[in-house]
């Protein structure tokens, strides 16, 4: 390992491996906090060595003290999946392998999205001939093969975690930029190197530089045998996401063609494809490829991939394009698929209870979850109606929480009452039904109730989250404190610079706007359109960190 200020994540990357490897080696570089005092609580032999921009040079430092057969190399911000520990073990009593690839999933955001899935070499035999190269992406495959050119390498089923991309740690420790002035200086010198290039891209691509991502990605392609090359085909897929940027979706649709007929069982292909002809406007050839990736399932073990191919972001994908297309039956069936697919998904829920709220369908909700839910626990009752508030969905809402008896949810069952009734105007209620709180919840409520009763504005509390913002513009809204409700979102556009706080003030905006659109919506007259607009404008999706894709 190589390490430098990695106190915070280090002691869960070496407990991963505890049990599973027969020594530790951390090469730190100039670490000022508890790195090194960390890594010798957990037993490793920790090696000092000076950063010379050369993460090759810093690996190879420790390799050279490692004392057994095989060399297995991670970064403080990853972890071995506990239940392959043992396996780890069993790979290495393959005589017939040289090296392994191990399934590397990286998570962006919170990771309640998902990750994407790389295989790559982390694990190879310890011999004095296999060094790192390259200054930074350093890799290890051609020194293998450059001193056994008949080395065997395996793909294995094994799983490292890697939390590095998240976007807090990738702004702690200035890592684009740290990345891109290294790839800088290696293209300067080996400006044919189709690696160098890809890996140029890839940074370009993480500051959101689409343009000189893409030139990256294509030089790469030119300079390489897509035939020869283990990621070749993940060069026509990062091409793909940046024309679709760029908004040049017939290119895009193109290099989808010509990645699939080269690598015809990869799955993000077809899906992109399918993502290519939704916005071309051909939903039926779009539906074709969607229903193909999701025939082929997640691409086979030797593609970096997307978690959810061909299963719950292609179900996703498939309901979106048939609410495009006004099939609602089918859309709820697919956002259904995804949920079957990955049971902890929001986003398909979110889209369910929206679409039947719009279509004037909330009040068959409840006989809807019992019949297709089952729902076993009253944690997934209490997770049904926190996003049925958040979809605005407020009509079903009593009726599920009877369901709530137990211990705490007895309190949670009164909370979302007090909720329901700030949000239905009925202040009157409210107050009833606060003299059974505690004294803790009753704080809590007695400040909502303020901001209904008497205007008080909670724009001029910065501890508030963006969240509680947004539910006191709309009880402020929903008891007729109009111009209170005005100067609280003119307070909270001045707190824009805060993350995801524009999004959540455009949603709420547009909840305001729907209680509206409803009333029109009533009319035949206006049905149609009123749909429409209702369900094109912005709402809470459920996405967290990220979107599908």
């Amino acid at each position: 390992m190589i390490v430098k200020n990695e106190e915070e994540h280090l002691p869960r990357c070496l407990k991963s491996v505890k049990g599973a490897v027969d020594e530790i080696i951390v090469v730190d570089t100039g670490s000022t906090d508890g790195t090194v005092e960390v890594a010798r609580q957990w037993g490793a032999h920790v090696i000092r060595s000076s950063w010379q921009n050369d993460f090759a040079y810093a690996r190879n430092v420790g390799i050279e003290q490692a004392k057994g057969d095989w060399i297995l190399w991670l970064d403080a911000d990853e972890e071995l999946e506990a239940a392959d520990r043992k396996k780890l073990r069993e790979y290495a009593k393959h005589q017939e392998y040289e090296a392994f690839l191990l399934q590397i999933h990286n998570y962006v955001g919170d990771g309640s999205q998902g990750a994407t899935i790389n295989p790559v070499l982390r694990m190879f035999r310890n011999r004095p001939t296999y060094r790192f190269e390259g200054r930074i992406h350093e890799q290890i495959a051609a020194s293998i093969y450059r001193h056994k050119p008949e080395a065997a390498f395996h793909i294995a089923e094994i799983k490292i975690h890697h939390y590095g991309y998240q976007q807090e740690i990738v702004t702690k420790k200035d890592k684009i930029r740290r990345n891109l002035n290294l790839l800088r200086q290696m293209a300067a010198e080996q400006p044919e190197d189709p690696f160098t290039q890809y890996n140029l891209g890839v940074e370009y691509l993480r500051s959101s530089d689409v343009k000189q991502a893409l030139d990256a990605f294509r030089m790469a392609k030119s300079l390489l045998d897509p035939a020869a090359t283990s990621y070749a085909h993940l060069l026509f897929k990062y091409e793909i996401w940046c024309l679709l940027a760029l908004g040049r979706v017939e290119e895009a649709n193109r290099i989808c063609d010509e990645g699939i007929d080269l690598y015809p069982q990869y799955t993000d292909l077809h899906h992109l494809k399918g993502v290519c002809l939704t916005q071309l406007g051909k939903p039926e050839e779009a539906k074709n490829s969607f229903l193909h990736a999701i025939e082929l399932g997640p691409a086979p073990s030797g593609y970096h991939t997307e978690e959810g191919m061909g299963t719950y972001q292609t179900c996703y994908a498939l309901g979106m394009l048939y609410e495009a297309v006004r099939e609602y039956n089918n859309a709820v069936e697919w956002y259904l698929q995804a949920v079957h697919f990955k049971s902890s998904l929001n986003p398909p829920l979110y889209r369910i209870f929206h679409l039947m709220r719009c279509t004037g369908a909330q009040s068959r909700i409840v006989s809807f979850i019992d019949e297709r839910f089952h729902l076993r626990t009253e944690n997934a009752v209490a997770k049904i109606i926190d996003i049925l508030f958040e979809t605005d969905c407020l009509e079903p809402i009593p009726a599920l929480a009877e369901q709530l008896q137990k211990g705490n949810f007895k309190e949670f069952k009164l909370m979302v009452q007090i909720k329901s009734l700030l949000l239905a105007g009925n202040l009157k209620g409210v107050r009833n039904a606060m003299g059974q709180l505690r004294f803790k919840d009753k704080a809590k409520f007695k400040k909502w109730l303020a901001w209904a009763e008497h205007g008080s504005d909670p724009a001029e509390d910065d501890s508030l989250s963006t969240e509680e913002l947004s539910l006191a513009v709309k009880i402020a809204f929903k008891n007729g404190r109009f111009d209170d409700t005005l100067r609280m979102i003119s307070k909270w556009l001045q707190r824009l610079d805060e993350p995801e706080s524009g999004k959540r003030i455009i949603r709420t905006l547009s909840s305001l706007a729907d209680s509206h659109l409803g009333v029109l919506g009533q009319s035949p007259r206006f049905g149609d359109l009123v749909r429409d607009a209702r369900l094109a404008a912005p709402c809470e999706d459920g996405f967290s960190g990220g979107t599908l894709q």
